[in-house]
């Protein structure tokens, strides 16, 4: 079960906590009123909710509904942390189908990948998707994070409620992430195309400053350049250097509101060695020089 949420509005904790239980134990009946999270860390819990039964195990990320009987049905040792909750963005989806579904997650993603980040504005729509019982692929980021939310909430300094479920919705974006490249890996299947673009665009976004040639690239994927090319346009409508040049200006455009650097430091900085290709290209894909930008920018902050 797929359940959606708006990562621009924070959840509010009420608290969150951990336990261990070192003799078998089976889970007390209760019907709670709020959202809870359990992430199992050691163990085995055997949950039901409304007479389905779910075995959680180690790495586990549960989530329970409001207004839902949960009861154990089978004692077990368990260690898990809770988190109880209350979120109204927080809805459940129904999926009428799972390849729709997949291909919105692709091009959610793809307009993350392609957006400018200097915007004032979101490149999606803020709805992110977590499953109500997910294996955590990168557990021992979530423990280490869950070990400073814990210890944050302890605390009790000023502000810590908001610090602590600012750290949940952290977890929640991320889990969404996770499930989102899974979806997309499971849908694709041995999609060979998708899986080689994919990892370009992480190299590129990477190696930006660095310079890089059609031979270099070809050889670190082993691959036809011009092979290639097809596969990471496919994906992202635009060629390997133009998405390139793409990445390379906007980071540009941040180092001149940023900093006082001159431009030709900050054409080295972002991979190109020629100032005066620099600001043809920035002028280009900007619609203004350096110069022009940064005298727009500077009149605009005043």
């Amino acid at each position: 079960m797929i359940f959606s949420l708006k990562s621009n509005r924070v959840p509010l904790i009420r608290f969150i906590g951990e336990i261990s239980y070192k003799e078998p134990w089976k889970h007390f009946t209760r019907k709670a009123d709020e959202y809870i999270i359990y992430i199992i860390k050691k163990g085995i819990l055997y949950i039901e909710e409304d007479g389905i039964q779910y075995t959680l195990k180690k790495n586990d990320f549960f989530l329970f509904e409001p207004g839902r009987i949960h009861s154990g049905y089978k004692a077990s040792v368990c260690d898990y942390v809770y988190i109880h909750f209350t979120y109204d963005e927080l809805k459940p989806l129904h999926i009428e189908n799972e390849k729709d579904f997949c291909d919105e997650l692709q091009i959610r993603r793809y307009q993350a990948f392609t957006s400018n980040c200097l915007l004032n504005s979101y490149p999606n729509d803020s709805t992110c998707y977590i499953e109500k019982h997910y294996n955590l692929s990168n557990y021992n980021y979530y423990l280490v994070l869950l070990r400073e939310t814990i210890d944050n909430y302890g605390i009790h300094h000023e502000n810590y409620k908001e610090l602590v479920s600012c750290e949940l919705l952290i977890m929640l974006i991320n889990i969404s992430r996770d499930i989102t490249t899974s979806r997309i890996e499971s849908q694709k299947g041995n999609d060979k195309p998708f899986t080689i673009a994919r990892d370009i665009l992480n190299f590129l976004n990477a190696e930006y400053p660095n310079k890089l040639s059609s031979t270099n690239i070809s050889d670190k994927f082993e691959g036809n350049f011009d092979y290639l090319n097809r596969c990471f346009k496919r994906l992202t409508g635009h060629t390997i250097f133009s998405y390139l040049n793409l990445i390379r200006i906007n980071k540009a455009k941040e180092m001149i509101m940023a900093t006082h650097m001159h431009f030709n430091e900050i054409s080295y900085l972002v991979g190109i060695d020629n100032p005066y290709y620099f600001s043809r290209l920035f002028k280009k894909i900007v619609g203004k020089t350096p110069s022009q930008y940064s005298s727009t920018y500077n009149e605009a902050s005043h």
